[in-house]
């Protein structure tokens, strides 16, 4: 009971896919070139977004321009490819989880044993962002009413991030965590 987070959660409705994660990849030029192109992507994106935030209040008109023209790309590139351009077979569902830049919780229709290695397909809809990302499921609790179809609750740790996945994490649930703080101050606002 006495849990103790490394970091913040927010509750977001994104898109999500789920697999368990085929044995461990044979090391080749193709894989190592994947890797290298998804860090490099994560990368770019981390650094566009310390560029763009100062120009959120300064320059208000050409940061939204540019921020449009980023997720207009990212939804290109997360239109069902990945980086070594092969189709991605995993559908995507729309989905509530609680997400932090160093684990998830979601809902699934099947349970996965703890200590389960799975691999996640996560767009974070509100940057059109698709990231790839290792799981290691750390529980998995039922949570269906007797006269519903079962649903499960699985809570996992993010494994191998590199440092451009966990920025991009850590900057999405700030931004959010601080989207929320505005809205509820503003609703105590106009309540008073």
């Amino acid at each position: 009971m006495d849990e103790r987070r490394r970091y913040f959660r927010v509750t977001d409705e994104v898109g999500l896919a789920h697999c368990v994660m085929p044995g461990a990849p044979v090391e080749g030029s193709r894989e190592i070139n994947d890797r290298f192109a998804e860090s490099a992507f994560l990368q770019l994106e981390s650094r566009l977004a310390s560029i763009l935030e100062p120009l959120r209040s300064s320059q208000p008109l050409i940061h939204e321009a540019l921020d449009l023209f980023n997720k207009k790309i990212n939804l290109v590139l997360s239109l069902g490819k990945n980086f070594s351009g092969e189709q991605t077979d995993l559908p995507l569902r729309f989905c509530q989880v609680s997400l932090s830049a160093c684990g998830i919780a979601f809902r699934a229709s099947a349970p996965s044993a703890p200590g389960t290695l799975l691999q996640l397909d996560l767009l974070i809809l509100s940057s059109n962002l698709r990231l790839r990302l290792a799981t290691q499921v750390v529980g998995c609790d039922s949570v269906s009413e007797s006269h519903e179809a079962p649903v499960w609750l699985i809570r996992g740790d993010f494994v191998a991030l590199d440092d451009g996945q966990q920025e991009l994490l850590v900057q999405h649930v700030m931004k959010s965590q601080s989207q929320e703080l505005k809205r509820r101050r503003e609703a105590r606002e106009r309540g008073q």
